[in-house]
């Protein structure tokens, strides 16, 4: 997922775990090929690893449907 505020573009590394549920891993912005903080796609990965793997864990949300 990406967006573009504040004049940079932006990445939010995710993975949908069902219906109406994502889960982000990890976000950043970027420029080209060049991505800050550096690692910002190894973490997701990583991220992605864990949960897949059953050694992940995540902080629910609940985001109101009134929206």
């Amino acid at each position: 997922m990406g967006f573009y505020a504040e004049g940079r573009q932006y990445r939010v590394f995710a993975v949908f775990a069902g219906s109406k549920v994502v889960i982000l891993l990890a976000g950043c912005y970027h420029k080209g090929k060049v991505y800050e903080p550096h690692d910002a796609i190894e973490t997701a990965i990583k991220r992605a690893k864990a949960l897949k793997e059953g050694t992940g864990t995540t902080n629910a949300r609940q985001i109101s449907s009134d929206l």
